[in-house]
C-alpha cells in the first residue's frame, strides 16, 4: 500500500514538473539556464523604457545573483542581464551578443520595479518601469482639444534595433491640421529615415527626437513649437505652429507678416532691449542681434516671436501685443483679421 502511494505521489509531481515545463515561455526556460545554483523566484514584467518603449522583463534570483532577458516589443531585441538584488537594490549590466552595452540601477518594491538605464559609455541615459501585471496602456495618445484640456499630443516611437531609437511627440486636432503637421517635419522624416539605416555597435547611435511646446490653446487659437534634434546634427532645430480654432484653418504666418530687413531689425531690437534689462552679457546681446527669427506663433492678445535655438544662449523670446504691430509689417485687412 505504501509502495503504491509512493509511485503515485512521485507520478503526480512528474505531471506537474512535466505541465510546468510546457507551460514555460522559452525566454523563462532561458533565463534557468543562466543559473547553476537553486533559484529562489523567477516572474516576469511588462512595462516601458523612456516611458513610451514597451519592453518585456524575466529575471529570477538565487538569493544574490538576478539574472534574466530584457526584449523590446518592437523589434523583439533582446538583452542579457546580470547583476544582484539586495535589500530591495537592484544592479544589472546589460549584455548585447555577449558584449556590455549598458547597465540599470533600482529598486524592486513589491511587484514593481523602477530603474534608471545608463549606456556603458554613461553618454546616455533613460528611466524604466516595470510591472509583474499587464501592461495595457497604448504608446498613442489622442486628446480632443475641444474638450480643453491642456494637452493633445500623439506619441509615435519606435525601438528600431540596438543601434536606433526614435521618438516623435506630435501635436494632433484634425486632419487638415495633422497634414500641415507632418509637412512641416518632412525634411525631419526624410532625414531620419536616411540616417537610420546605418549601422553600429553602439547602443543608441543613431537616435532622434521630435517634441513640442504649445504656446497658445484657447477658443482662437492653437499655437507651439516643435523641435527636432538627433546624434548626427549638434544643433536643434524648430519650426512654429498655428491653427485658428475659429476658423478653421491653419494657418502661415509667413503669409501675413512681411518678412523685410526692418521687420526683423525691430523684432530683434525688442529682444536685446528685454534681455538688456535682465543684465545677459555682451557676448549674448551681440548673438541676439545677428541670430535668425523664427515665424510668428499667434496669441488672443498679440505675438511671440523666438530666435533660432543655440546651445549656448539658448531660445529667446518676445512677446508683441496687437497694437504694436503696425500696418508696415502685416497688411490692415489681415491684422484686423487676426485680431478679431
Amino acid at each position: 500500500m505504501k509502495d503504491y502511494i509512493l509511485k503515485w505521489c512521485f507520478a503526480l509531481m512528474l505531471i506537474c514538473a512535466v505541465n510546468f515545463l510546457f507551460a514555460q515561455s522559452l525566454m523563462e526556460k532561458e533565463v534557468m539556464k543562466l543559473f547553476d545554483t537553486p533559484i529562489t523566484w523567477l516572474h516576469n514584467y511588462e512595462g516601458h523604457i523612456d516611458e513610451v518603449h514597451s519592453a518585456k522583463l524575466c529575471v529570477a534570483f538565487d538569493g544574490f545573483n538576478c539574472k534574466g532577458y530584457l526584449q523590446y516589443a518592437d523589434a523583439e531585441t533582446t538583452y542579457l542581464l546580470e547583476g544582484s538584488l539586495q535589500a530591495g537594490n537592484l544592479i544589472l549590466l546589460e549584455k548585447f551578443e555577449n558584449v556590455p552595452s549598458g547597465y540599470y540601477k533600482g529598486r524592486l518594491e513589491n511587484e514593481t520595479i523602477a530603474l534608471d538605464w545608463t549606456s556603458i559609455d554613461d553618454k546616455q541615459s533613460y528611466a524604466a518601469s516595470f510591472d509583474k501585471k499587464s501592461i495595457t496602456q497604448s504608446a498613442q495618445k489622442e486628446v480632443d482639444l475641444r474638450e480643453k484640456r491642456p494637452l493633445n499630443v500623439h506619441n509615435k516611437s519606435s525601438y528600431i534595433d540596438h543601434s536606433t531609437i526614435i521618438k516623435k511627440d506630435i501635436p494632433r486636432l484634425n486632419e487638415d491640421f495633422d497634414k500641415e503637421i507632418e509637412k512641416l517635419m518632412s525634411d525631419w522624416n526624410k532625414e531620419i529615415e536616411r540616417n537610420t539605416t546605418k549601422k553600429s555597435k553602439d547602443r543608441f547611435e543613431n537616435k532622434a527626437e521630435v517634441w513640442f511646446q504649445i504656446t497658445e490653446l484657447s477658443d482662437k487659437y492653437f499655437s507651439g513649437y516643435i523641435n527636432y534634434s538627433s546624434s548626427w546634427n549638434d544643433k536643434i532645430k524648430t519650426v512654429s505652429f498655428n491653427y485658428d480654432r475659429e476658423l478653421n484653418k491653419y494657418i502661415h504666418t509667413s503669409d501675413y507678416f512681411k518678412p523685410t530687413a526692418k521687420w526683423e531689425a525691430g523684432v530683434k531690437q525688442r529682444i536685446v532691449e528685454a534681455n538688456q534689462k535682465m543684465g545677459e552679457s555682451e557676448d549674448k546681446i551681440n548673438w541676439m542681434k545677428n541670430v535668425s527669427l523664427l515665424n510668428p506663433v499667434l496669441c488672443d492678445l498679440g505675438i511671440k516671436v523666438k530666435t533660432e535655438r543655440s546651445s549656448v544662449y539658448g531660445q529667446p523670446e518676445i512677446f508683441i501685443p496687437w497694437a504694436n504691430i503696425s500696418s508696415d509689417k502685416i497688411s490692415p485687412a489681415k491684422l484686423k483679421k487676426m485680431k478679431k
